[in-house]
């Protein structure tokens, strides 16, 4: 087990947007969150990366509370990528992996464009390496995030919706980035509406609605009562 949740409350004023999430999370294990929009998935995803507070109960990674980890610390375990992907427009795609690597690891620039270059090479970028976020698509800025998130060899990596704001044509090769992460054993929580994604990649799903998980299965069994409940 390598994420452990217990009881987590959070709240925005007098929203309570998470009401009391049990969940685990097993190492390489690929767990997709689905649920309808505003039912806490992307908000569960931000309190275990540590970008939001909360109001009660307690995350732990690698049986420590992750309010005990400093904060560069916590990065460094805990990959996120997000649905834009955030990419500095002013720096080529190799600087954009780089950066974290020599701010938070303190390596130098050659150690960490040798380990973006293997990264970008993972999700089949490395051609695109010495170009501006500007002059790749879509699809291909996405992938780049995800490389940027693999770069600090995290323990975790946290995807909320990262096809989500793509073009449908450009979807298909982030997901199938994506699953050849999980191929490669990566430990994965994916909020997600791609069906295709969960049913090929997922080892688990988890419904969630009003702030609450109302089923938590493997994906064939899901999938056969996936219709009495809004997937998107």
């Amino acid at each position: 087990m390598i994420i452990k949740i217990k009881k987590l409350v959070k709240s925005f004023g007098d929203l309570e947007v998470l009401k009391g999430v049990d969940l685990t999370v097993l190492k390489g294990e690929v767990l997709v969150v689905m649920g309808p929009s505003g039912s806490g998935k992307s908000t569960l995803l931000r309190c275990i990366a540590g970008l939001e507070p909360y109001q009660d109960g307690i995350i732990t990674l690698e049986e420590k509370n992750i309010l005990n980890y400093d904060r560069k610390k916590l990065v460094q375990k805990i990959g996120f990528v997000f649905q834009q992907h955030n990419l500095f427009p002013h720096l080529k795609i190799i600087d954009n992996i780089s950066l974290g690597l020599i701010r938070t690891k303190k390596m130098t620039k050659k150690d960490a464009y040798d380990i973006a270059l293997k990264v970008l090479e993972e999700v089949h970028l490395k051609d695109k390496a010495y170009n501006f976020p500007s002059q790749l698509s879509g699809g291909q800025q996405q992938r780049a995030g995800i490389a940027r998130a693999l770069a600090m060899d995290p323990e975790i990596i946290l995807f909320d919706e990262p096809t989500s704001a793509l073009d449908p044509s450009l979807v298909y090769e982030v997901k199938e980035t994506m699953v050849e992460l999980a191929k490669m054993g990566k430990t994965m929580i994916v909020v997600t509406h791609e069906v295709d994604f969960a049913k090929k990649a997922g080892n688990r799903i988890i419904f969630m609605k009003d702030g609450k998980i109302l089923e938590n299965m493997d994906p064939e069994t899901f999938f056969k009562t996936e219709m009495k409940y809004e997937i998107a």
